[in-house]
Protein backbone atom coordinates (compact mmCIF):
# COMPACT_ATOMS: atom_id res chain seq x y z
CA UNK A 1 0.00 0.00 0.00
CA UNK A 2 1.67 3.56 -0.66
CA UNK A 3 1.08 6.00 2.26
CA UNK A 4 1.65 9.91 2.42
CA UNK A 5 2.23 11.03 6.02
CA UNK A 6 1.89 15.06 6.85
CA UNK A 7 4.28 16.11 8.93
CA UNK A 8 8.19 15.10 10.13
CA UNK A 9 7.16 15.66 13.52
CA UNK A 10 7.79 12.28 16.52
CA UNK A 11 4.05 10.79 15.47
CA UNK A 12 5.05 11.22 11.85
CA UNK A 13 8.29 9.71 11.38
CA UNK A 14 7.62 6.98 14.21
CA UNK A 15 4.65 6.21 12.09
CA UNK A 16 6.20 6.13 9.30
CA UNK A 17 9.05 3.36 10.41
CA UNK A 18 6.43 1.05 11.38
CA UNK A 19 4.54 1.29 8.21
CA UNK A 20 7.98 0.88 6.16
CA UNK A 21 8.74 -2.03 8.31
CA UNK A 22 5.50 -3.82 7.53
CA UNK A 23 5.95 -3.57 4.07
CA UNK A 24 4.11 -0.27 2.95
CA UNK A 25 5.46 2.34 0.79
CA UNK A 26 5.41 5.85 2.84
CA UNK A 27 6.20 8.87 1.98
CA UNK A 28 6.55 11.60 4.54
CA UNK A 29 6.10 15.31 3.40
CA UNK A 30 6.75 18.35 5.58
CA UNK A 31 5.90 22.14 5.63
CA UNK A 32 8.76 22.71 7.04
CA UNK A 33 11.94 23.63 4.78
CA UNK A 34 14.30 22.68 7.15
CA UNK A 35 13.90 19.38 10.64
CA UNK A 36 13.91 21.27 13.15
CA UNK A 37 16.84 20.39 15.91
CA UNK A 38 14.76 21.49 19.26
CA UNK A 39 11.64 20.98 20.16
CA UNK A 40 8.97 20.69 22.97
CA UNK A 41 9.91 17.42 25.23
CA UNK A 42 8.39 14.24 25.35
CA UNK A 43 7.03 12.09 27.75
CA UNK A 44 7.47 8.33 27.03
CA UNK A 45 5.60 6.05 29.29
CA UNK A 46 2.67 3.44 29.61
CA UNK A 47 2.30 1.83 25.61
CA UNK A 48 4.57 4.25 24.37
CA UNK A 49 7.45 2.15 25.79
CA UNK A 50 6.07 -0.93 24.91
CA UNK A 51 5.65 0.16 21.43
CA UNK A 52 8.98 1.72 20.98
CA UNK A 53 10.36 -1.70 22.64
CA UNK A 54 8.21 -3.62 19.59
CA UNK A 55 9.78 -1.20 16.95
CA UNK A 56 13.38 -1.76 18.25
CA UNK A 57 13.76 1.60 19.16
CA UNK A 58 13.73 1.52 23.27
CA UNK A 59 17.56 1.44 23.82
CA UNK A 60 18.04 4.20 21.90
CA UNK A 61 15.29 6.52 23.43
CA UNK A 62 16.57 5.36 26.86
CA UNK A 63 20.47 6.94 25.83
CA UNK A 64 18.68 9.97 24.89
CA UNK A 65 16.50 10.75 27.82
CA UNK A 66 16.74 13.27 30.11
CA UNK A 67 15.68 13.18 33.78
CA UNK A 68 13.41 16.13 34.19
CA UNK A 69 14.07 15.38 37.91
CA UNK A 70 17.53 16.46 38.11
CA UNK A 71 16.83 19.51 35.93
CA UNK A 72 13.87 20.89 37.55
CA UNK A 73 13.94 23.36 40.89
CA UNK A 74 10.70 24.25 42.96
CA UNK A 75 11.18 27.65 44.75
CA UNK A 76 8.90 29.93 46.24
CA UNK A 77 8.10 33.25 45.30
CA UNK A 78 11.44 35.16 46.97
CA UNK A 79 13.52 32.56 44.44
CA UNK A 80 14.42 30.25 47.66
CA UNK A 81 14.03 26.20 47.05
Amino acid sequence: MNILISGAGVAGLAGALELGTRGHEVTVVEYADHIRLTGTPIDVRGDAITIADQMGLLTEVRAHRIRMSERTQFVDSSGTP
